[in-house]
C-alpha cells in the first residue's frame, strides 16, 4: 500500500509563485494578499496552465498574490441585508471565489494576460422589481364553454376543436399554489390549522430547554397571500427569529429559489462560551454579541468579528477574576449550555443536575477574599 505525502514547505512558498512578481519579498513595500493554490486536482491543473512558469513545479503549497486575479474573483466584503438595507462588512482577509483563476501577468508578455468577458449582473432575490401580474381573461372557461341551442343541437352543429372558447385558461389559483414546494434537505413545510392561506417553510432544531417537546426555527420563510386578491404573495424571511428581508412572489419557481438562497446562508455559531453577566443575548442556548451580523465569517464554522471580540472580553474577565483569587468553574448543565460559577478558591461547589437548562449565568462571590 502506497501513501502519497505532501512535500515540506520552504521559504519560496511564502512568496508569489509567478515569475518576476515581488509580492512576499522584503523588497516589496506594498502589502498584498497571497492566496494558496487549490487542493482540487482539476483546479490546480488549470492554475498551472494559466501561469507562465515551467522551471519550478506548481502544487498546493505555492501561493499567488492578488495582482494576478481579476477583481470579480476577490471577495473583500461580506454583503448582507439588515432591516431592508444592504450592508457591506469588510472581511478580515480577502477570499477567492470558487471559480477564481489567475489571468493577469504584468511581468510576462501581453499575450499571457487574458481579457475576461463582462460579468452579468447578479440577481438579488430580496431587491428584485415586482413583476407585473398577467392580465386575467374577462371570461372564465365555464362561462365561455360552447353550449349549443336546441336548434343547433337538432342540426348537429358543435364548436370546433380549435376554437378559443374550448381552450383552458390558467387561473390565478393554479399559478399561486405555494404548498408542497421543492425544499432543501433539512427543511420542513409547516401547515397552520387556524390559517389556511399561509405557508411556512422552516429549518428547525430541537429546543435545548425541552428537546423532546418543542423545536426552534433557525431559518424560516413565511408565505402569505395578499388580501383583496391572489395576484401576488408576500414572503417574509426570518433568521434566528429576526426579520431579515421581505419579498413579493408570483410563481412557485421564485419561492423555491428564495428558499434555496436562504438555505445556503451560513449563520454565526455565536460566542462559544457563557458570559459572566447578562450582557449577551441568547438564542436556544447559544450566546451572541449585541452587534452580531447573523452570518459566519469566511471560514466554515467561524464566528463573526463581533462575537469573536465578545469571546475575548469574556476570557479577559475570567482571567481578572482568577488573579483576584476567585475560581471560575464551568459545568455542563445540558448539551448546549454551561453554568459558570465564580467563587473564592478552595470553596466546595454543588454538582449541577444533568438536563437542567440555564438561561443566564449565576455568579457567586463571597466578600472578604480580596
Amino acid at each position: 500500500m502506497t501513501m502519497t505525502t505532501e512535500r515540506r514547505r520552504d521559504k519560496r512558498d511564502g512568496v508569489c509563485y509567478v515569475q518576476g512578481c515581488k509580492s512576499g519579498y522584503k523588497s516589496c513595500k506594498e502589502t498584498r494578499s497571497l492566496f494558496r493554490a487549490p487542493i482540487e486536482p482539476e483546479r490546480l491543473a488549470e492554475w498551472s496552465r494559466k501561469i507562465p512558469r515551467r522551471d519550478r513545479p506548481f502544487d498546493h503549497a505555492c501561493v499567488v498574490c492578488e495582482r494576478h486575479f481579476d477583481e470579480r474573483f476577490i471577495e473583500r466584503t461580506f454583503r448582507t441585508k439588515i432591516k431592508g438595507e444592504i450592508v457591506e462588512i469588510p472581511r478580515d482577509r480577502p477570499l477567492l471565489t470558487k471559480d477564481a483563476v489567475p489571468t493577469i501577468f504584468p511581468e510576462a508578455p501581453k499575450y499571457y494576460t487574458k481579457k475576461l468577458p463582462k460579468k452579468r449582473k447578479e440577481r438579488n432575490l430580496c431587491d428584485q422589481v415586482r413583476a407585473k401580474p398577467p392580465k386575467r381573461q374577462e371570461h372564465s372557461t365555464v362561462e365561455n364553454a360552447c353550449v349549443p341551442t336546441s336548434k343547433e343541437a337538432s342540426e348537429g352543429l358543435n364548436c370546433e376543436p380549435g376554437s378559443p372558447q374550448n381552450e383552458h385558461v390558467e387561473t390565478t389559483d393554479d399559478r399561486l399554489v405555494f404548498s408542497r414546494l421543492r425544499i432543501p434537505k433539512g427543511w420542513s413545510e409547516i401547515t397552520l390549522v387556524d390559517y389556511e392561506g399561509l405557508r411556512l417553510y422552516a429549518q428547525c432544531e430541537a429546543d435545548v430547554a425541552e428537546p423532546y417537546c418543542s423545536v426552534v426555527m433557525l431559518k424560516s420563510v413565511r408565505i402569505e397571500a395578499r388580501q383583496g386578491g391572489l395576484d401576488t404573495a408576500a414572503a417574509e424571511v426570518r433568521l434566528r427569529g429576526k426579520i431579515w428581508c421581505e419579498q413579493e412572489l408570483t410563481t412557485r419557481e421564485e419561492a423555491e429559489e428564495l428558499i434555496d438562497s436562504i438555505d445556503k446562508l451560513l449563520l454565526c455559531p455565536g460566542v462559544g462560551m457563557q458570559p459572566l453577566t447578562r450582557e449577551c443575548p441568547a438564542y436556544n442556548g447559544k450566546f451572541f454579541s449585541k452587534d452580531c451580523t447573523l452570518f459566519a465569517d469566511e471560514k466554515l464554522g467561524r464566528s463573526c468579528a463581533s462575537c469573536r471580540y465578545q469571546r475575548k472580553l469574556i476570557q479577559n474577565q475570567m482571567g481578572r477574576r482568577r488573579k483576584r483569587g476567585y475560581e471560575v468553574i464551568m459545568t455542563r448543565a445540558s448539551d448546549m449550555r454551561w453554568v459558570v460559577e465564580v467563587s473564592p478558591a478552595g470553596t466546595t461547589h454543588k454538582q449541577v443536575t444533568e438536563g437542567v437548562a440555564v438561561d443566564s449565568v449565576e455568579v457567586f462571590e463571597e466578600a472578604g477574599t480580596e
